[in-house]
């Protein structure tokens, strides 16, 4: 812990912050942590990166390299890094092989975008399942959008006030990636109302949606 630029009484807060059972798997986790890692950590990123296993688990097993890649692609959300940490956990065991995992992870450090959606892909397509299933999609979607995408989710709320339910089925289509390149264009104004067609573009289809008729 010594590497980990704390103010001082920090440390001891971070100690006392801790939850008792990660406390041992976070001590461990420390030790792999890169000096560029620990520089941009602050005392509440410690925190919340004690309280998530499956991303003290990424620190461990992957590196400091993944991790951060993961933290920004996720801008610094711990929540969605512990869930995509969570994907790459479960992803890891279809590479039985060593050097295939070893492959992958380099494929991610190399700035691969596509690497993290192979992992996070079979999760979301499960969860989204699960959602319809029980019959709690427009939940779901929420949970998604909620973290770190308030445009996104204002337009769902108006959406589910106009009963438009065609827009909530195609934002439960999409990937965190397509998510998140949505905020940009989804206050766009538009002059007529969009026809839903499998030949439509999802986001020049909730752009028009999200606009005032």
């Amino acid at each position: 812990m010594s590497d980990v630029p704390l103010r001082p009484g920090e440390l001891a807060q971070l100690i006392d912050t801790v939850p008792a059972a990660n406390l041992r798997q976070f001590m461990r986790s420390v030790g792999f942590m890169s000096n560029d890692l620990t520089a941009a950590l602050k005392l509440a990123d410690l925190v919340a990166l004690s309280e998530r296993p499956a991303a003290m688990h990424l620190l461990t097993e992957a590196g400091s390299d993944v991790l951060q890649i993961v933290r920004r692609r996720e801008a610094g959300d711990w929540a969605r890094v512990e869930e995509l940490a969570g994907d790459l956990e479960r992803h890891h065991a279809r590479f039985p092989a060593p050097d295939d995992w070893q492959r992958f992870l380099d494929r991610i450090k190399r700035g691969d975008t596509a690497a993290l959606d192979e992992a996070a892909e079979p999760a979301r397509i499960q969860r989204l399942a699960e959602a319809r299933a029980a019959g709690t999609l427009e939940q779901y979607v929420r949970s998604q959008l909620v973290r770190g995408r308030p445009t996104l989710l204002r337009t769902v709320e108006e959406a589910a006030k106009s009963a438009r339910a065609g827009l909530v089925e195609d934002l439960a289509n999409m990937s965190a990636r397509e998510l998140d390149a949505l905020p940009s264009v989804a206050g766009r104004s538009s002059t007529s109302s969009p026809r839903r067609s499998a030949s439509v573009d999802p986001v020049t289809t909730i752009s028009g949606w999200a606009s005032p008729a």
